[in-house]
């Protein structure tokens, strides 16, 4: 990654449409990244959660043909209200440095298509490689 000049790795997750009718998309997982570092993270989070509060951030998503959907840990202090953090204030900015995409064999979603288009968009240094997938059948089925 340091040879490349990339500044961030991730396996973006995809899990597709959930009973509750939420989408489970990660571009960064919070166990699966890496990144060089320069981003002022704390204080970033800070006014994130500030503004989650307040209600100034829109948690719903409006997908089209499929209407509008509660983006998965929107809500503070919801579990995995980090990852949603990475996704939405963090990833955008990170994106900018390039990014290493390890994206596994089985990985089928829409969603994943316009998030690799969105991160050669920010840098087109970005890469993408494969990895072996785990086998779920609907994994990624979106």
């Amino acid at each position: 990654m340091a040879d490349a000049g990339l500044g961030i790795w991730r396996v973006p997750i995809c899990i597709g449409l959930d009973s509750n009718k939420t989408i489970d998309y990660k571009p960064v997982f919070g166990c699966q990244f890496g990144v060089v570092g320069g981003l002022p993270v704390a204080r970033l989070l800070k006014v994130f959660t500030w503004h989650v509060l307040k209600g100034y951030l829109e948690t719903k998503a409006r997908l089209p043909t499929l209407g509008e959907y509660p983006m998965f840990n929107g809500e503070w202090p919801e579990r995995g209200f980090d990852e949603w953090f990475l996704a939405v204030a963090a990833y955008p900015r990170l994106a900018e440095s390039g990014v290493l995409s390890f994206v596994p064999t089985d990985a089928r979603s829409l969603l994943l298509a316009l998030d690799i288009e969105y991160v050669t968009w920010a840098n087109p240094a970005s890469e993408m490689v494969f990895v072996r997938g785990h086998g779920g059948e609907d994994e990624c089925a979106f």
